[in-house]
C-alpha cells in the first residue's frame, strides 16, 4: 500500500459478474501494523476482505489499536460498509480459548443489500475463513458513477465547527 510503515500484503483482483466489473482487494495486515488505505481505488463495486488485525469495539474488540483506527477512518471517509453481525461466530480462535474477529468484509454501500458475509468452520489454522457472497439477479446491473464521493474528517476544521455549533446553540437559548 502507500506508506513505508505499512507492512500489509494486498492482492487486487477484477472479477466480472453479469456485466459488472467488481474490484476485490484481499488484504493481510500483520499485527501492530499501521495500514495505509490511500492507494485503494474505491468504486461502487469494491470489496475488501481479509485479516486486518484491526481492533475496534465496532466489531467486537474491547480496545482500539492503530489498525482499527485506520479501518474506522476508511469506513468514515468512503462508501464502504462493514458487514458484521455480533451474533456471527468470531473468526480467530486463540489457543487459550479467546476469540476475536480480525477477518473483516467491507463492501460498497450500493451492493451491501445484495451482499452476505459467510463464516466457514475452522480448517485447523485457528482462522475461520470469511466468504463474500454477492447476489445479483439476471437483469441487475450496478451503474458505476464517474464521481467518487469521500470525506476526509482528519482535515476538517473542527475548531470552526465547534464555534459554529456553540454560536448556534447559544443563540437558541
Amino acid at each position: 500500500m502507500g506508506n513505508s510503515e505499512d507492512k500489509s500484503i494486498t492482492v487486487k483482483v477484477n472479477v466480472w459478474k453479469k456485466g459488472n466489473n467488481f474490484t476485490i482487494y484481499a488484504i493481510y495486515s500483520p499485527p501492530n501494523n499501521k495500514p495505509d488505505f490511500i492507494s485503494l481505488y474505491v468504486t461502487c463495486k469494491t470489496i475488501l476482505i481479509g485479516d486486518f488485525n484491526a481492533h475496534s469495539p465496532k466489531w467486537g474488540y474491547k480496545d482500539n489499536n492503530t489498525a482499527g483506527k485506520e479501518m474506522e477512518d476508511l469506513l468514515n471517509t468512503s462508501d464502504l460498509e462493514l458487514l458484521h453481525n455480533d451474533t456471527h461466530p468470531s473468526t480467530y480462535l486463540r489457543f487459550n480459548g479467546a476469540q476475536t474477529t480480525p477477518d473483516l468484509l467491507l463492501v460498497c454501500s450500493n451492493i451491501s443489500a445484495n451482499s452476505k458475509r459467510i463464516i466457514l468452520d475452522d480448517p485447523g489454522s485457528g482462522h475461520r475463513p470469511v466468504i463474500a457472497k454477492i447476489t445479483l439477479t439476471q437483469q441487475q446491473r450496478i451503474l458505476d458513477p464517474y464521481i467518487r464521493t469521500s470525506w476526509n474528517f482528519k482535515k476538517a476544521n473542527w475548531r470552526s465547527f465547534t464555534d459554529m455549533l456553540e454560536e448556534t446553540y447559544i443563540k437558541k437559548e
